[in-house]
């Protein structure tokens, strides 16, 4: 499935099959992803959930700003518009991926945060309204939140497992460093 989820995600991207077709090949043939999707590990799932969350987030933001037809920089490019309602139906799609991939994998935590860096570092780049993109980012964190919810409340009631393994795998652990930070380094 992640084969297959690869190849709209790169063709929004690169808008060229070559690129697309490539990284399915890549991803087909790779060693890591065939031997971790036959075993059935539960970190298969992220790389599946998140090009589905970025592939719908990237629909959402193309249907934000208005396409550029004469290829001019993105410094020359339109200003943003207020979403419509295909891009809302994007945003929900995205953060349902999102929340999916947290589920799925702890790591994914982290996930969100590149929305958020993508929209700051395009902003910063185009210094456009921030109002549109302010407005696709907030709906996403709060339907991921929504979609999260089980979750928020779980950590809630026991915050010891929303460390449990970082904690466990640390370099801070003491089990790990021996009281000594410096020579575990």
């Amino acid at each position: 499935l992640t084969v297959a989820a690869v190849y709209p995600l790169t063709l929004a991207l690169f808008r060229s099959r070559y690129p697309a077709i490539l990284t399915m090949l890549g991803l087909a043939l790779s060693d890591w992803h065939l031997h971790f999707s036959r075993l059935g590990f539960r970190a298969v799932l992220f790389p599946l959930f998140s090009a589905l969350a970025v592939y719908f987030f990237w629909k959402a933001f193309s249907r934000t700003r208005p396409p550029t037809t004469d290829r001019r920089p993105p410094d020359n490019s339109p200003s943003f518009q207020i979403p419509t309602r295909l891009s809302s139906f994007f945003i929900l799609y995205s953060s349902f991926f999102t929340a999916l991939a947290i589920y799925a994998y702890l790591a994914a935590r982290l996930l969100p945060l590149v929305f958020i860096l993508f929209c700051l570092l395009y902003w910063l780049r185009t210094r456009r309204n921030f109002r549109p993109l302010l407005i696709l980012i907030s709906t996403l964190f709060i339907l991921i939140a929504l979609f999260l919810l089980p979750l928020i409340i779980h950590f809630a009631l026991s915050p010891a497992d929303l460390l449990a393994r970082a904690s466990t795998v640390s370099i801070f652990n003491p089990e790990w460093n021996h009281g000594d930070l410096l020579s575990a380094v």
